[in-house]
């Protein structure tokens, strides 16, 4: 090893530190400076989650967070249970996770927006750590800001903006894939693999696309040179999927076919649907590339990201051994770079491919590129080139990016909030009624049911899906759609004489609302406009 020393004197308030290479590391900030990194960091953390909850609560709403509210609610305030009570074309937690808030708060869509910014900001968090733990103790100030760096990739990417703080599955499916990557990549205890499976199944039954990353974690923990050196972790490893997939098993026990239905046959009708509306973007494996290098590498911020992702795969060895700093991080590298191979399974799976669909791509892209960083601080040229790489990537993604955080100048204004809005609306549905709430509930049809759910009014379970069901039965036969429990147009007349709603809340740029509206015309109900291009008829 080179033990030469660099005749340099350090400045005031600087401490002389030697790397583990033998160079001489100068100007080291003080302890008291070091104290303060900590500080800064956390600012900056916090400052992070204040955008990204202002972004949420401004943000339009969008067609598919109806299903999740609507799912939801129909559990909490009904009892009822996805597949066997009412169609549902997701993995189920949830409904369990939102309706649970819906119980203590009686704010379904503000509680699972708010979960879903938390959820964002946990892995922003997660990423924080991990990078920091990655560089050495010595080097406290380059830990943090390469940790800084790391949230604030994230929360520029053009794909996270896009993404996060919806009420749907991608925020909270993608921070446990990330926490099961995390445990499975760290030596430690044996239990250690049960854990990173328990996070993987209760991930899987939030989203199913992230399920293929059992592969990747099954060869982390099983592999001959892995570091656990435990007694059978793949075996821990398989029994914590299956306790973290328990609950979903046993409701799919209860309605294997709807179940089975919701999850793997729907997808093609969906699919079926589009082809039929002359849909032609991302629909086969050649589409779904060219929208992948069009769409998504399109963006500058993606396109930086993706050099980063090769520089960190590419400035050390990947197959590095030993207890270097160098080799310590390549078997972490490989297995995040398995991730992103086997989570692009996951975007491709769906046809049509969607843009949200690649965000979990981001963290691991992130994670490889900073740790790769992290083992050239021995080799200047290499450093400084990434370090501007990284600065580069960050300025790219805000320039495109910091539009979406504008909103936080409405952040002290409650009411101009997306979920306050959508809570006025239901307010202006109820005040068209003279039923008081000991007299039963408001039963209001729609295909946007988030608006009325969310001033407590109630919804038909057969449409807790938005649309989504109802576009799709006419693919399947009349039989078929009794037994999965769909309204199409041929069922509507009898399901409603069945279950006839007290008003019909229809949006004036829907097509699927043409029925809707037609039937409450037929019967005479009374149109009143709503705004935002919403029109409530009312019963007679």
């Amino acid at each position: 090893m080179d033990r030469r020393l660099a005749s340099h004197r350090p400045g005031r308030g600087a401490t002389p530190t030697t790397h583990e290479n033998g160079t001489l590391l100068h100007s080291m900030p003080s302890p008291r400076l070091n104290r303060l990194a900590p500080l800064l960091s956390w600012g900056v953390l916090s400052a992070c989650l204040v955008l990204v909850f202002s972004r949420a609560m401004n943000r339009p709403l969008n067609h598919d967070e109806h299903q999740f509210i609507a799912s939801a609610t129909a559990w909490s305030r009904e009892g009822l249970l996805p597949y066997r009570d009412f169609p549902h074309f997701h993995m189920p937690y949830l409904v369990f996770l939102y309706g649970a808030l819906d119980d203590l708060f009686h704010r379904p869509f503000l509680t699972a927006r708010t979960t879903s910014v938390f959820a964002a900001w946990l892995t922003m968090l997660l990423l924080y750590v991990a990078v920091l733990r990655s560089v050495d103790k010595q080097r406290p100030w380059a830990g943090h800001i390469l940790g800084i760096s790391a949230a604030l990739l994230l929360l520029f990417n053009p794909l996270f903006t896009y993404t996060s703080g919806n009420s749907w599955n991608h925020d909270i499916s993608v921070l446990l894939a990330l926490g099961s990557f995390l445990l499975a990549s760290r030596p430690g205890s044996a239990q250690r693999p049960l854990a990173a499976g328990l996070l993987l199944g209760i991930a899987t039954g939030v989203r199913l696309s992230v399920a293929p990353l059992f592969i990747p974690l099954l060869w982390q923990v099983t592999r001959p040179h892995s570091e656990a050196k435990q007694r059978r972790p793949g075996s821990r490893l398989c029994l914590g999927l299956a306790l973290g997939l328990l609950p979903a098993l046993l409701l799919f026990m209860m309605a294997p076919e709807r179940s089975f239905f919701g999850n793997l046959e729907y997808p093609a009708l969906n699919t079926a649907f589009r082809a039929d509306q002359g849909f032609e973007r991302a629909m086969d494996f050649p589409g779904k590339l060219q929208y992948l290098l069009m769409e998504v590498l399109g963006q500058p911020g993606n396109l930086a990201l993706l050099a980063l992702l090769l520089f960190g795969c590419f400035c050390s060895p990947l197959r590095g051994t030993g207890e270097t700093g160098d080799a310590r991080q390549a078997p972490r590298r490989r297995l995040a770079l398995l991730f992103i191979l086997f989570l692009m399974a996951g975007a491709f799976g769906p046809t049509p491919s969607w843009y949200q669909y690649f965000y979990p791509l981001v963290p691991f892209a992130i994670l490889i590129g900073l740790l790769g960083l992290g083992t050239t601080f021995g080799r200047p040229q290499v450093m400084w080139s990434g370090a501007l790489l990284v600065m580069a990537c960050i300025l790219l993604s805000a320039q495109s990016s910091l539009p979406a955080y504008r909103t936080l100048s409405n952040l002290g204004d409650a009411e101009s909030w997306t979920p306050s809005r959508l809570a006025a609306t239901g307010k202006r549905i109820r005040a068209h009624f003279d039923k008081k709430p000991e007299e039963g509930p408001i039963d209001v049809l729609t295909f946007a049911p988030a608006l009325p759910i969310e001033a407590g009014l109630r919804t038909d379970p057969a449409f807790a899906s938005g649309s989504f069901a109802w576009r799709s039965a006419p693919f399947l036969a009349a039989e078929e759609r009794v037994e999965q429990g769909l309204v199409g147009p041929e069922e509507l007349d009898e399901h409603l004489a069945q279950n006839p709603p007290d008003a019909v809340l229809t949006e004036a740029e829907q097509a699927s609302d043409l029925s809707l509206r037609a039937w409450a015309e037929a019967r005479g109900f009374s149109s009143h406009e709503l705004g935002d291009g919403f029109v409530l008829y009312v019963a007679p």
